[in-house]
């Protein structure tokens, strides 16, 4: 919630000056009720200590896929104007994401965490590019392939996924 309250922020003015302002106002706000009194620890386990999330990289490509479909083909997703900027500042920030992954992939992970809608958006809104049902269907079995894709690449290579077949738990094995 704290990182998309600047966001909306951001896409819910027409003024580029307020929008600005609104986002420096909420960022500022929440950064001092949430992360002010934390932020050198914050700092110290992200950035120094130079944790590595395995699927960092992984995470935030995924939210970046649907950031450029988004980017490229917001046109065609008929939505309203500032619909179309909050999608638009999101998708700019998944994109964002993924230069930061190398300097601190664990603190890049916990923010693409909150990006994840953005994939459901996108994938759910991608059939309406086209008034043709059969490439509507042939877009949406993309989409089921690429997340079946994923699944498949995690049940095979995850470290820990072995423990999620069939949702074996530590007390009952």
């Amino acid at each position: 919630m704290p990182l998309q309250l600047p966001v909306a922020g951001l896409a819910a003015s027409q003024s580029r000056l307020i929008s600005v302002a609104w986002a420096g106002t909420a960022t500022l706000i929440g950064g001092y009720l949430f992360l002010l009194d934390s932020a050198d620890q914050l700092w110290a386990n992200y950035v120094e200590a130079d944790y590595q999330s395995e699927g960092g990289l992984i995470r935030v490509l995924m939210n970046a896929v649907p950031a450029g479909l988004y980017l490229v083909l917001h046109r065609y997703l008929q939505l309203n104007e500032d619909e179309r900027r909050l999608w638009w500042w999101l998708s700019v920030l998944a994109i964002a994401c993924i230069p930061l992954v190398i300097m601190s992939s664990t603190a890049t992970d916990r923010v693409a965490l909150y990006l994840i809608p953005l994939q459901i958006f996108v994938f759910a809104r991608l059939p309406l590019i086209s008034s043709d049902a059969r490439w509507s269907t042939v877009i949406v079995l993309s989409v089921v392939a690429y997340y079946a894709a994923v699944l498949l690449v995690w049940l095979e290579f995850a470290a820990h996924s072995e423990a999620w077949l069939p949702y074996q738990l530590v007390w009952l094995a």
